[in-house]
């Protein structure tokens, strides 16, 4: 955000999660060994999570930012009332 690629989240009680969003920006993709004339231009920015590993399992917080990934990959899936390829079963992640 603000031209910002990147940063660090520093949560503060009572918060359990923040997200750090960095600004998105363009990058050369170099071509690969099978295609040598096919470098492209992507637009790529950073995400990282803090959390309370006492409230949140760090395999949640993963999981989170898999679901975040796909969904700014896929736009349309926002939209659907499908859930992404990597879903999960929300009891089941916090049953003790």
């Amino acid at each position: 955000m603000f031209g910002i690629s990147s940063f660090s989240a520093v949560i503060n009680p009572p918060q359990t999660c923040i997200l750090a969003v960095g600004a998105a920006r363009p990058v050369l993709l170099p071509a690969s060994d099978s295609r040598p004339d096919d470098a492209t231009i992507a637009t790529m920015m950073s995400m990282t999570t803090a959390c309370d590993s006492r409230i949140i399992d760090d395999k949640v917080a993963a999981v989170f930012l898999e679901t975040i990934q796909a969904a700014l990959e896929n736009p349309s899936l926002m939209l659907s009332h499908c859930p992404p390829a990597k879903s999960y079963d929300v009891e089941k992640l916090f049953a003790k």
